[in-house]
């Protein structure tokens, strides 16, 4: 294309830009409404983000675009601009540009280069080797400011799949708008616009992305480190507040290894950040991970429903690991959940979610000074029926033989087996089942050496009660 040809072209871009100047606002609210229909979750941002913020950082970015093509890359350039917020254009609110005094003396804020325009300009559409659409030459000034809005929205946890989708509907959007403004002959001039946007628009992109990630690596530091600090008994409040973090009242600890008799393909870490995916997003507070070799340590705030991630482990996992599972009452217990829910992790064969109770005895012989208390535990909701822990001590002590056990009591039959049901009903455990054997009779045992410490015989008051 000769030049003249080619200025011709700028010359109905630039008329393009200007005709839509007037619908700035119309376009800002248009890039706003289709975000609400087109981005997930939208609707639930703070209001004054979405029906302000927002706006105003679209209302910015038309404006940024319409100026670079109307008056050349010198005319929106921003070094040194205090960063805004970024928003569906690229650009941040309320800052147009350097803040340097505009050579063309345009009313709305429109800061320029703050030199002369080019001669043999028009407008002072300075050449770029490389032009940038939002106003940069070669695309660099503006990176600091990609970067630093898009770790900010890392931050707080908006999705980059979202973020990014914002920067294509506000392009969409203009080129929508000129599509309409262009009239016969302008094709080859829309084209050119078109081009400045894709340009534009993947240079924001690779800036978003980047800053994105090195937020979310910066978050993920902070959150492991504040992690590490719970597990190991550290100051968790100092690292909590450095990094900006807040601390939850409890948590619930999961410990996370690899099923014994599974093949073991899937690496620890890996195998960790599998089973974080099931988790369901926390109403308040954030899951901080610790990955180890052989898996890893989540730990969730309390309160946290992992109602069906058994489930979903074995459905969605090839390889579904075994999870131990404890609670601890605020930060300082930490700790010792942890290394019981490691333990409990240490005691099971099948994979899924298991809690002490699911391995009371077990734990509690590889280790009775953590368990004897919850293992005695078990009886305390059969304390206050009448007949309930007779009932379960003389079915044991019978051998489990239901006639024998209504003989010794006087009862009938069927008034034993209604008295075991309710005992699983309160306890969880089932008499008449081999691991209610077991524990029943391991808890009877602690309390009646307790009883004897203590000098209780065993028609104690304290217990005649069961």
């Amino acid at each position: 294309m000769s030049q003249p040809a080619e200025q011709s072209v700028r010359d109905r871009a630039r008329r393009l830009a200007v005709r839509l100047e007037p619908q700035v606002n119309e376009l800002a609210r248009t890039i706003v409404e289709r975000l609400r229909t087109e981005i997930p979750g939208f609707d639930r941002l703070p209001g004054d983000m979405r029906d302000v913020e927002i706006a105003a950082t679209a209302r910015q970015a038309v404006r940024d675009f319409l100026r670079y093509a109307r008056d050349g890359p010198d005319a929106v350039a921003l070094p040194g601009a205090e960063p805004g917020k970024q928003g569906p254009g690229g650009r941040p609110d309320g800052t147009a540009g350097s803040g340097r005094p505009d050579p063309r003396g345009r009313p709305g804020g429109a800061a320029g280069s703050g030199k002369p325009d080019p001669p043999g300009r028009p407008g002072g559409a300075a050449e770029s080797a490389n032009p940038d659409p939002w106003g940069r030459p070669d695309g660099a000034a503006g990176s600091v400011l990609f970067r630093e809005r898009a770790a900010q929205r890392a931050e707080e946890g908006i999705p980059l799949t979202a973020l990014l989708r914002s920067y294509h509907v506000g392009s969409a959007v203009l080129m929508d708008a000129l599509e309409a403004a262009a009239g016969p002959g302008d094709e080859a001039a829309l084209l050119l616009l078109a081009r400045w946007q894709v340009t534009g628009l993947g240079a924001a992109v690779e800036q978003v992305t980047e800053g994105y990630l090195t937020g979310l690596a910066d978050q993920r530091s902070a959150a492991r480190d504040l992690a590490r600090a719970l597990v190991h008994g550290d100051d968790a409040e100092t690292v909590a507040a450095r990094h900006g973090l807040t601390l939850a009242p409890g948590y619930l600890i999961l410990s996370v290894r690899p099923a014994p008799a599974g093949p073991r393909s899937v690496p620890g870490r890996r195998l960790l950040r599998q089973v974080l995916g099931l988790l369901p997003t926390p109403a308040d507070g954030q899951v901080l991970s610790l990955p180890d070799d052989h898996g890893g340590c989540l730990l969730l705030p309390a309160g946290t429903s992992c109602d069906g991630l058994a489930g979903r482990l074995t459905a969605r996992l090839p390889e579904p690991p075994v999870v131990g599972a404890a609670f601890a009452d605020g930060p300082s217990g930490v700790p010792a959940a942890a290394e019981q829910a490691r333990r409990i992790a240490g005691l099971v064969t099948e994979p899924g979610v298991h809690r002490l109770r699911d391995v009371l005895l077990d734990y509690h012989l590889a280790r009775p000074a953590d368990s004897a208390a919850a293992l005695t535990a078990l009886l305390e909701p059969l304390d206050g029926h009448p007949g309930l822990t007779d009932t379960v001590r003389a079915f044991l002590d019978g051998d489990s033989d239901r006639r024998r056990t209504a003989e010794r009591l006087g009862v009938h039959p069927n008034t034993v087996d209604n008295r075991l049901t309710r005992a699983l009903e309160l306890t969880g455990v089932d008499p008449r089942t081999t691991r209610g054997v077991q524990l029943f009779g391991a808890a009877l045992t602690l309390r009646r050496l307790a009883d004897r410490a203590d000098g209780e015989g065993p028609n104690s008051p304290t217990r005649s009660a069961g």
